[in-house]
């Protein structure tokens, strides 16, 4: 083994490589590129995901689903705002319902004030008994002539033939007084009836306008509803408009969601730096394998 000053110098090894720059990357697929820029507050380098301009055509159809949303909003707000309900108007309706009730109250009153028909009880019985007394007088003067004519006038038989003229008076009085009052019933269930069929017959009418307003009512509230039913179509005619912008716009952020710019400038900048790592890491060995190798020979 030899030992001098002619053993070879150990070799001086570069400084490794600098840290290769990442690229920016554009992505034409979906409109997006990544680019190094530097954050105006801190200084320091950032990565950006930014969007590349879109075509004429893309850009027309991304405005017009905007432009749909909007109006879609709007019409939406118009359309939860009215309400097909205030178009009816009750006020008729109940205005009739009140009136009826009303005349009603009134003709039921009048039906239950039955009129006093004791005075044409008492009228009956004083006519009646005028007349039976005028016609038991005439038969009794007559009755009397008779027995005078026959020399009765004051016998036994002629007192029991007035004893039987005044029973038979009596009677009939009696009579007169039942009729009396017979006569006074039937008059009351006559103005009864009459009064009753008038009622009917109001009541029949009142009936009558009572379904007239019901039917005018009901009219309304169909109207109405109908006008809802058109709303409730009208909304979400509306919502689908709204969904399809939405689905342009959110199909468009997707499309930009989906891109490969980062990951690609990533793995270029990766590489890159690998590539250059690898690079001086071999040129180390070789280096160091010749020193190795000048070594061996000048020891051996």
């Amino acid at each position: 083994m030899c030992f001098g000053s002619d053993a070879p110098e150990s070799p001086q090894l570069a400084k490794p490589p600098a840290p290769q720059e990442m690229l920016d990357v554009m992505d034409e697929l979906t409109g997006t590129k990544t680019v190094t820029a530097t954050d105006p507050v801190t200084g320091k380098k950032v990565r950006l995901i930014q969007q590349l301009p879109r075509s004429k055509e893309e850009q027309a159809l991304y405005d017009e689903a905007g432009v749909l949303m909007d109006k879609a909003i709007g019409e939406m707000k118009r359309l939860y705002d009215y309400d097909p309900s205030q178009i009816v108007n009750y006020a008729p309706f109940v205005n009739t319902l009140n009136a009826l009730n009303q005349e009603r109250t009134e003709d039921m009153a009048k039906l239950t004030q039955i009129p006093d028909f004791t005075r044409y009880v008492d009228e009956f019985k004083g006519m009646q008994k005028t007349i039976l007394d005028e016609e038991f007088a005439r038969r009794g003067n007559e009755l009397q002539e008779g027995l005078n004519r026959k020399g009765y006038g004051n016998s036994t038989g002629s007192a029991e033939m007035k004893a039987a003229l005044a029973k038979e008076q009596s009677m009939a009085n009696q009579k007169s007084n039942v009729d009396a009052l017979t006569y006074a019933q039937q008059l009351e269930a006559q103005d009864l009836a009459r009064r009753t069929q008038e009622y009917g017959l109001r009541e029949a009418t009142r009936e009558g306008r009572l379904a007239s307003a019901r039917a005018e009512y009901g009219l309304q509230k169909e109207y109405a509803q109908s006008l809802e039913n058109q709303r409730d179509k009208a909304l979400q005619h509306q919502a689908n408009l709204f969904q399809t912008g939405a689905n342009i716009r959110g199909a468009d952020t997707n499309k930009k969601m989906s891109t490969m710019a980062p990951n690609l400038a990533l793995a270029e900048f990766t590489a890159k730096n690998n590539n250059a790592l690898n690079y001086y890491n071999a040129d180390v060995n070789r280096i160091k394998s010749q020193y190795d190798m000048d070594l061996a020979e000048h020891n051996g």
